[in-house]
């Protein structure tokens, strides 16, 4: 990528709430304005290009800021406060070719009423979503294998089944629990692998992840796009009949630097943290691309999970 010009306007003050962006481009050049890019945005492209490890939450806090001076000084550029116009568009250039190099896609169940990540580019199927003993299974395997399980337990049987699932690997190096989620790391002999666990009312979705140890350094980050890319509606249905579907992200936009902030997004000096609203928008522009379709973006659930 080109050099980009660093300190040549005042950084802009990035917004948490939720962008405006569509499958269409309202600009006649086609080009998104800055102002689409929001500060989770930001964090999932940090996930992306290996610098950020946490929860995106659309805080510029102290771990955001570190982990967007790993960036700054991986390219070259020197570590301040406030990432500049360029650097930002660089940035989520970067992490949105990221993304769409490892296919990332929502697998999407609505009937049922959950999404997650997957990595469709590293996995292939074992089998479609079935039904055993009134738990519903999703199944991958390749060199990252994936699975999700739906079942009726609740929130008030959450540390239950959380403390079940820890009880059935001989190696745990971290679980958490907090409110209406889980977590849960660990290893089998040849792997690694990561779970996260919402629950609701109704039941709970559990989605894990696991890789060969040899593969850690390369695709480890997965693990935080995956418990970051886990939706669960409020109504979640475990006995719905499977209606599975991928929803693949569109072409990654492209975006244009302005020469003034733009509306919105006021100069913000290299010292300050950027200011937002306590209304959050948690997801960002780059999840909203990842949720909207373009032609020919919606695999059938059997180019991926095939009956075999």
């Amino acid at each position: 990528m080109p050099k980009v010009r660093v300190g040549t306007q005042s950084p802009p003050q990035l917004r948490r709430g939720k962008p405006v962006l569509s499958g269409a481009c309202s600009n006649t050049d086609g080009l998104h304005p800055l102002s689409d890019i929001t500060i989770a945005d930001i964090q999932n492209a940090l996930i992306w290009t290996r610098h950020y490890g946490a929860m995106v939450d659309g805080d510029y806090g102290d771990f955001t800021k570190r982990a967007a001076k790993s960036w700054q000084s991986s390219r070259g550029y020197p570590a301040a406060e406030a990432l500049s116009s360029e650097q930002m568009i660089q940035l989520v250039s970067e992490g949105l070719k990221e993304r769409d190099k490892y296919g990332w896609a929502m697998l999407t169940d609505s009937a049922v009423g959950f999404s997650v990540g997957f990595p469709t580019s590293f996995a292939t199927s074992t089998g479609p979503p079935r039904e055993e003993n009134g738990v519903l299974w999703y199944r991958s395997n390749g060199v990252i294998g994936h699975r999700v399980i739906v079942d009726a337990t609740n929130c008030t049987e959450a540390g239950q089944y959380m403390s079940a699932l820890v009880s059935q690997f001989k190696s745990v190096n971290y679980h958490a629990r907090k409110d209406d989620w889980f977590v849960i790391s660990g290893a089998t002999p040849t792997h690694q692998f990561y779970i996260r666990s919402v629950c609701r009312p109704t039941g709970t979705v559990t989605a894990l992840m696991s890789m060969p140890f040899a593969e850690l350094d390369t695709h480890g980050f997965l693990f935080v796009a995956m418990t970051n890319n886990l939706v669960v509606q409020s109504f979640l249905n475990p006995t719905g009949s499977p209606s599975l579907r991928l929803i693949a992200p569109p072409l990654s936009p492209t975006y244009k630097s302005e020469q003034t902030p733009p509306t919105g997004m006021a100069g913000a000096s290299s010292t300050t943290s950027p200011a937002a609203p306590a209304d959050v928008e948690r997801s960002g522009k780059t999840n909203s691309i990842r949720l909207v379709l373009s032609d020919g973006a919606e695999q059938r659930p059997r180019d991926v999970f095939d009956e075999n």
